[in-house]
């Protein structure tokens, strides 16, 4: 590429880079001269790391600007969001983050920023994320989706959607009781095995083994697997071509990264998991958010009843579950519903606030996101959101 094809940061980056000893290290062999931090002076460095980063990023895409109101996302904001990313992403040690904004209905806004991969490749608009957790209000949604078509009842018993003798150690635990995380299942390691804590039956208690066995017995009582009704029900109905609870074989991958920055392995996923191994975009899971919470477009059955509280999780913050989705209630208007993902080297989060109608999807690729997303979070919405309290949205990995 010649100077003149480059865009004016890159330019300025590659530039500034050209003076001694800055090719060192760098993994973003693109942008080397840039990034390179071996011998540079001190000011010199930090002002080419921020210029490369800066160049590296996909241009936001939105619709046109507009004042500041109540169902929009402040244009001020964003602009405070796109001026502080390379520091925050160098301050978290988080390689690359994308972004979506829905608000009226519609996806607004979209950004990308850093690098998906050690080979330097930029986080684009369709670069693939591990969304982890993410994937379970999607799957909340599927099964009430099915169940509405059919004569199964979320509020059945579990024996019902299970051959007889395959409900495991909770016979009488319903679908719901499953996707609200009040079922009391437990896995013991030590057993290796699942089983029923009479505790917590009744109460919440995140459970990835309520939501294995719920997929096991959707997929039962449906007679095919969770992934080809989702793609039937929702994926291909949206146009979600990036969606997906199997690793995509080619194309824009993001690799995860620990908390020191170093690249991990690709989480094995030899088979599709509802509640841990979805990979989407930002955009589409956007697109998935405002079908699902903002009913937009409007489905063949309503949602809203999975955004009902079901069971309290911490009342100092006022935070509950409904089905698949979290909640925090408020006592005078509709809760906002959220989500967290979390696998190695991938952290998100996505919420919908459906009084102003405002929702928003960030995916990253380092373990230090959800620290990073909580910064982005408070640069964009003046509004408080007690979720970032919640101990869960704290990993310690």
């Amino acid at each position: 590429m010649n100077d003149r094809e480059r865009s004016p940061l890159r330019r300025a980056a590659c530039s500034l880079s050209d003076m001694p000893a800055l090719t060192d290290g760098c993994p973003n062999m693109s942008c080397a001269r840039a990034c390179g931090l071996a011998r540079a002076a001190p000011w010199r460095t930090a002002l080419v790391a921020l210029l490369a980063l800066l160049a590296c990023a996909e241009p936001p895409q939105e619709v046109p600007r507009s004042a500041p109101a109540a169902d929009r996302w402040d244009d001020s904001r964003r602009d405070s969001l796109i001026a502080a990313m390379p520091g925050l992403l160098a301050q978290h040690r988080v390689p690359g983050a994308s972004i979506a904004l829905v608000a009226r209905g519609e996806v607004v806004w979209t950004a990308s920023f850093g690098v998906a991969s050690p080979a330097g490749d930029s986080v684009r608009d369709a670069t693939v994320f591990e969304a982890a957790s993410l994937g379970k209000p999607v799957f909340a949604s599927l099964v009430a989706l099915w169940a509405a078509r059919t004569d199964r009842s979320l509020e059945d018993s579990i024996a019902r959607w299970l051959p007889d003798g395959a409900a495991g150690p909770a016979p009488d635990a319903t679908m719901s009781t499953l996707l609200s995380h009040t079922a009391g299942l437990v896995y013991d390691p030590q057993a290796d095995r699942v089983r029923r804590d009479p505790e917590r039956v009744g109460r919440w208690a995140y459970s990835g083994a309520g939501y294995a066995l719920a997929q096991r017995a959707f997929e039962a009582a449906s007679g095919t697997s969770f992934t080809a009704l989702a793609d039937s029900l929702l994926f291909a109905p949206l146009g979600l071509a990036h969606t997906d609870w199997t690793p995509p074989s080619g194309g824009a991958v993001a690799r995860g990264h620990d908390r020191a920055g170093r690249v991990l392995d690709p989480t094995p996923f030899p088979t599709a998991v509802a509640g841990s191994s979805l990979h989407t975009t930002a955009r589409e899971y956007a697109q998935l958010l405002l079908h699902l919470v903002g009913e937009t477009p409007r489905p063949a059955v309503s949602f809203a009843p999975l955004r009902q509280a079901r069971a309290p999780v911490d009342t100092a913050l006022a935070l509950h579950w409904g089905l698949g989705w979290a909640l925090e209630t408020r006592p005078d208007a509709a809760a906002t519903a959220f989500h967290w993902g979390s696998n190695p080297g991938f952290k998100s989060l996505a919420f919908f606030d459906p009084v102003r109608q405002l929702g928003l999807v960030v995916l990253t690729n380092g373990d230090h996101g959800l620290e990073l997303i909580e910064d982005m979070v408070a640069l964009l919405d003046p509004q408080p959101h007690a979720m970032f309290g919640f101990y869960m949205l704290h990993p310690d990995d």
